[in-house]
């Protein structure tokens, strides 16, 4: 139990890292737009992940992860990036918990 809540604490301290580290020094860069925004695709050991980024970010540069089905009720995550919210998305299938 207490490794299950290292590995959640590893993967948020990721996830604020990731939304300090300049996307272009992440491996593997892809971008398109998703909704109207830019979203920036790549790999963090081995799994795919995505940044949405808003077209003005509110300061502190707060973010929201989607952990499945990263394109099911997209609606909230519009209106959140239009209010200045990044979107993230890790991919954390077959992982089961861990």
């Amino acid at each position: 139990m207490f490794q299950g809540s290292i590995r959640k604490t590893g993967w948020i301290l990721f996830l604020c890292l990731v939304s300090l580290v300049p996307v272009s020094s992440i491996a593997q860069v892809k971008a398109d737009l998703w909704h109207g925004f830019v979203r920036t695709h790549f790999t963090f050991n081995g799994r795919n992940a995505w940044i949405v980024k808003p077209n003005k970010a509110l300061t502190g540069n707060p973010w929201i992860w989607n952990a499945h089905f990263p394109d099911w009720h997209t609606d909230v995550d519009s209106v959140l990036l239009s209010r200045g919210f990044h979107v993230v998305y890790l991919n954390t299938n077959d992982m089961y918990g861990s």
